[in-house]
Parts: structure tokens; sequence; C-alpha cells
């Protein structure tokens, strides 16, 4: 049997696999850290993560893609780059 790499959690579906992103594989795949992933989420910049159980949370690996393609050439958007400074 297929198991997902370390850091990704599946979840069946009826009509297609979701898989979700825990946070080292979403800090990989953005080269974000954890600090600027939670501000750029509390300013609707980035994808808002999900309840996996009890404390464990993750992102939708098809929402950080569509986050990713929807970038700038060096990865962040200019106005969030000026934000996030800013703050």
């Amino acid at each position: 049997m297929h198991e997902p790499p370390t850091g990704v959690a599946t979840q069946p579906a009826a009509h297609a696999r979701v898989v979700y992103l825990r946070m080292p594989s979403v800090r990989q795949r953005t080269g974000l850290g954890r600090s600027t992933i939670y501000r750029m989420i509390a300013m609707n910049e980035f994808p808002p993560q999900f309840r996996l159980a009890g404390r464990a949370v993750g992102w939708r690996e098809s929402d950080i893609d569509h986050w990713a393609q929807s970038r700038t050439p060096n990865g962040v958007a200019p106005n969030v780059v000026h934000q996030l400074h800013a703050s």
C-alpha cells in the first residue's frame, strides 16, 4: 500500500483524494517561516489551515499549489512584502 510522505496526511473523499500538508511540508514548499505563514493567514494572503484532529492542523495541498502559482516570480506578491516589512 502506498503511504504519503512524512508531513502529509490524506483524507478519503467520495470523488477525489484530498491531501493535507503539515507545517514542515508547507514551509518547505513555500520557503516561508511559521510566523510569516500565520501572519499572512491573518492578512488573508495565504490559505487557511484546517483542523485535522485535536491540535493537529494541515493545509490542502491544492490550496498551497494554487497559492504558489499565483505569486510573482520572486515567490511573494509585492503588496505582501510591503505589509510584512511594515509589521
